[in-house]
């Protein structure tokens, strides 16, 4: 055999042999720093966890005295709201966001927004998919998580707890501070 088809054949042996080895380090420009997580634990991250206010703490938006036209009523409180945050998924696997619950609500929604006929109409959706190695962020306008029938109105500051549930990673527990945002 010729010496440079020699040196071909170890060279492709090489790299094949090298794609077999232990899986490329997750690139860090995709993930927030994972060195904080438990060894044996969960390998999702999550950062940035808001939820919209439905109240107000300016007292310049205050009800006014009580009178004969609003003796003893208070505004109702808004029955919705959503939360907002940052998953990072720090596995070398894909990981689903499949449900979440919380302190606050009577019922909450894994949503969407898709546009539709020009018009934009959020959608329930099953799970929200967090692939290997990177962060999917849920915000206005995208991904969220939408809590429903609020038993109070949330004023900014008031801490809302969440628990997460994926798919491989398990529950994971959240405080999420109302904003005015």
């Amino acid at each position: 055999m010729k010496p440079w088809i020699a040196l071909l054949v170890l060279a492709l042996s090489l790299f094949v042999l090298s794609a077999c080895s232990t899986p490329a380090p997750v690139p860090a420009a995709d993930i927030a720093d994972c060195s904080n997580l438990a060894a044996n634990g969960p390998k999702i991250k999550i950062d940035g966890a808001w939820t919209k206010a439905t109240g107000t703490n300016d007292a310049s938006n205050a009800a006014p005295a009580a009178s004969i036209m609003n003796a003893g009523m208070n505004p109702p409180p808004s029955i919705n709201t959503a939360a907002y945050l940052v998953i990072h998924n720090c596995a070398m696997q894909s990981d689903s966001l499949v449900k979440a619950t919380s302190n606050v609500k009577g019922m909450t929604k894994l949503m969407n927004f898709e546009m539709k006929d020009g018009k934009s109409t959020m959608i329930d959706v099953n799970q929200i998919d967090i692939p290997a190695g990177k962060k999917v962020e849920l915000k206005s306008g995208g991904f969220h998580v939408m809590l429903m029938k609020l038993k109070k109105d949330l004023m900014p500051g008031d801490p809302v707890e969440l628990t997460l549930t994926f798919k491989n990673a398990g529950d994971i527990k959240v405080t999420s501070l109302a904003k005015s945002k």
